[in-house]
């Protein structure tokens, strides 16, 4: 857990160009305005995740997100974990760094639910505290599934 943490590293534009598929997770803070902008900052990671045994994070804030980007207007808080190219966890709700530690942690050591009914997302979402959410196929369905009906959870969500 320690080890995951202490990888954890802002990047710069310079750094985001030089990311190569490197068999990690990436877990990405965003802050942005709305959810209409949230998959296009999705994609941005997208190409360079990879998963096999090793963990590295990424953070990202409006300071330095790819310039491309910055045009939006972004206020709130957004969390995402990436896992094979799709986004896993999405929360736009406050998160504290114990919290955060927690679900670093869970990412590490749960495999992914993969869900595509609103009763799937239920079961595995109860299941465990930081469950960690995915989909085979379908991402703009399963991003739909997810902000409708997580959000209905409250600070279950964290």
């Amino acid at each position: 857990m320690a080890l995951s943490i202490n990888r954890v590293k802002f990047v710069d534009d310079k750094e985001f160009r030089n990311l190569t598929k490197s068999n990690n997770i990436v877990v990405a803070l965003i802050l942005e305005e709305s959810t209409d902008h949230f998959w296009q900052y999705c994609e941005v990671f997208s190409h360079s995740v990879e998963i096999e045994t090793n963990a590295t994070f990424t953070v990202v804030t409006e300071l330095n997100a790819p310039r491309i980007y910055r045009k939006y207007t972004m206020t709130e808080p957004c969390y995402a974990f990436f896992f094979n190219n799709t986004a896993l966890f999405a929360t736009r709700a406050s998160i504290d760094l114990q919290i955060l530690k927690h679900i670093l942690a869970a990412s590490l050591l749960h495999q992914p639910a993969k869900v595509s009914t609103i009763e799937e997302f239920n079961q595995k979402f109860d299941a465990f505290r930081y469950t960690i959410i995915t989909t085979e196929e379908y991402i703009e369905d399963a991003h739909d599934l997810y902000i409708k009906h997580s959000f209905s959870k409250g600070k279950n969500l964290i």
